[in-house]
């Protein structure tokens, strides 16, 4: 197994976050971590599904299903 692990800053930077946001959203429970003593680490595949469940939106793939928007 060689998994690589991110720390709460560097989770912070992928999110455009404050790094006290990141270590807050882990303290609360809404980002799965790894605890050992007193390190936090985050898995990579679980900030990619803590983003795709917090995504709004559809994603267009062809951007001519994309309706224009005009100010008539």
């Amino acid at each position: 197994m060689n998994t690589t692990l991110l720390k709460g800053s560097e989770v912070a930077k992928i999110l455009n976050i404050s790094k006290a946001m990141a270590y807050r959203m882990i303290s609360e429970g809404k980002l799965p971590s790894v605890r050992f003593q007193r390190t936090v680490r985050i898995k990579p595949e679980d900030l990619d599904a803590f983003i795709q469940a917090n995504t709004c939106g559809k994603l267009v793939a062809d951007p001519a299903q994309v309706p224009m928007i005009t100010t008539e």
